[in-house]
């Protein structure tokens, strides 16, 4: 079994996840990459709208910029999403954003 990265500063883990997951579906329309699929939020960045999800099933994980905007901006650059293959490699993300968010 692979260890879960440690979640270091600007990222957090969330308690509540129930918005973050609720957004997510009002902002993926037809055709993108996370429609349809289940998914549980895991993390997020305190310093900008980036939330960390685990697709449910798929052992996969996908970071997405949330607009907060809702359904009523469908737009083809948003919610931005970086898909990601396993914790290893979430890891090394979450270790880069903490050393560009220290400097």
């Amino acid at each position: 079994m692979v260890n879960k990265p440690k979640f270091l500063p600007p990222w957090i883990a969330l308690d509540s996840k129930d918005s973050f997951e609720n957004e997510l579906t009002c902002e993926v329309s037809n055709g993108r990459l996370l429609f349809g699929k289940k998914v549980t939020a895991i993390a997020k960045r305190e310093d900008i709208d980036d939330v960390l999800f685990e697709l449910i099933g798929e052992d996969k994980y996908a970071i997405v910029h949330l607009t907060w905007k809702g359904a009523t901006e469908h737009s083809p650059e948003y919610p931005r999403t970086q898909l990601f293959d396993n914790w290893a490699a979430i890891g090394e993300r979450v270790i880069r954003d903490n050393e560009t968010y220290n400097s």
